[in-house]
């Protein structure tokens, strides 16, 4: 699916529906990865300090698809 953002100055996002995540936690934090198929194409750490949950870093490998706000959506979860 395309669809057409004019604050994005007239470039196309496409964004793919069957990504899917996968989380792994420890008692300090943990990391979601973001999976297209089998490729992955995104992860995000992050820790845990009390009842508070930090996003250390977030890395899409591939633009313009929402893996960042996959990732972000997962761990808010």
């Amino acid at each position: 699916m395309k669809y057409n953002n004019s604050e994005m100055s007239g470039k196309y996002r496409t964004f793919v529906p069957d990504m899917e995540t996968k989380i792994e936690t420890t008692n300090t934090g943990g990391k979601v990865l973001a999976y297209d198929s089998d490729e992955l194409v995104g992860r995000l750490d992050f820790s845990f300090k009390g009842n508070v949950l930090s996003i250390d870093h977030t890395y899409a490998y591939k633009e313009g698809m929402g893996v960042g706000s996959l990732l972000v959506s997962a761990v808010n979860d």
